[in-house]
C-alpha cells in the first residue's frame, strides 16, 4: 500500500509539475511577446531594427556619393575656369614680348574690324616685322580660324585682343566693346565658346564678386538675354 500510494503521489507530483512548468513556459513566452512589443530584447523587434540600420546605411551611402559626385563635378569646372585665366595671362604676356620686341601693339586685323587686333601674329609673322622674335605663344590643340586671323583656338575656346575703352559690360544683342578712340584704354582678351557658369565662376574668382560692367572682367551678350552665347573681355592691362 506504502509503495502503491507513493506511485500514485509520484504520478501526482509529475502531474502537477507539467501543469506548473507549462504555466511558467506560457508566462516567460508572454512576456518576451510584450518586451518585444516595447522595444526591449525581441527577436522580432531586433529583426525590423537590423533592417532600418541597413536602410539608413544605404542612404547615408547614396548622399555621401552624391556630395562626392558633386564635389568633383565642382573641382571639374573650377580646374577648366583657372586654365582658361592661365591662358589669358599667358596671352597677354606674349603680346608683352612682342611689343618689347616690336616696339609696338599687335596691328588691327582690319579697318573694319575696328579694335581687334592680329593675334595670330603671336604665333607667326605675317609680314616682315623689324624685331619679330616669335612664335610668343603655344597653343595646345591650336586652330587658327582660316578667314579671321583675329583669333586663336585652343581647346575649344576662342581667344582675341582688343584695345577698347574701360566703360562697358553687360549689353546685349551686341558683342564688341567699345573701340579705343581717345580717353583711357585698355587692352583686353575676349573669350568666346565659354558657358555663363564658367564665366560666372571665373568672375568671381578674379573680382570676387559677379558684376558684368565692372571690375577686371567684363561681359556682354549676342542675345537679348543672359545666354551661353557671350563674351568674356578679361582686362590685362592699360594700352600703350
Amino acid at each position: 500500500m506504502y509503495i502503491k500510494n507513493k506511485g500514485a503521489m509520484f504520478g501526482l507530483d509529475c502531474r502537477t509539475l507539467k501543469k506548473q512548468f507549462g504555466e511558467l513556459f506560457l508566462a516567460s513566452r508572454h512576456s518576451e511577446a510584450q518586451q518585444g512589443a516595447n522595444g526591449s530584447c525581441g527577436y522580432t523587434k531586433r529583426g525590423a531594427m537590423f533592417g532600418l540600420d541597413a536602410r539608413i546605411a544605404l542612404a547615408i551611402f547614396g548622399a555621401l556619393s552624391v556630395i562626392s559626385g558633386a564635389a568633383l563635378y565642382s573641382a571639374i569646372q573650377d580646374a577648366k575656369v583657372t586654365a582658361i585665366i592661365a591662358q589669358v595671362e599667358n596671352i597677354g604676356k606674349a603680346i608683352d614680348q612682342y611689343y618689347l620686341d616690336v616696339g609696338a601693339e599687335l596691328p588691327i586685323y582690319s579697318a573694319s574690324s575696328g579694335a581687334n587686333m592680329k593675334i595670330t601674329d603671336l604665333l607667326a609673322d605675317s609680314g616682315t616685322t623689324a624685331g619679330y622674335n616669335g612664335p610668343y605663344i603655344s597653343i595646345a590643340d591650336s586652330v587658327i580660324a582660316s578667314t579671321d586671323s583675329s583669333l586663336i583656338s585652343g581647346d575649344g575656346i576662342y581667344y582675341s585682343s582688343r584695345l577698347c575703352k574701360d566703360e562697358f559690360g553687360n549689353t546685349f544683342s551686341s558683342t564688341n566693346c567699345p573701340a579705343c578712340s581717345g580717353g583711357t584704354c585698355s587692352l583686353w582678351i575676349k573669350v568666346n565658346k565659354i558657358t555663363l557658369s564658367q564665366a560666372n565662376s571665373l568672375i568671381e574668382k578674379v573680382d570676387g564678386a559677379v558684376s558684368y560692367d565692372t571690375g577686371r572682367v567684363r561681359v556682354t551678350f549676342a542675345d537679348a538675354t543672359a545666354t551661353d552665347n557671350l563674351r568674356l573681355y578679361y582686362k590685362y592691362r592699360s594700352s600703350n
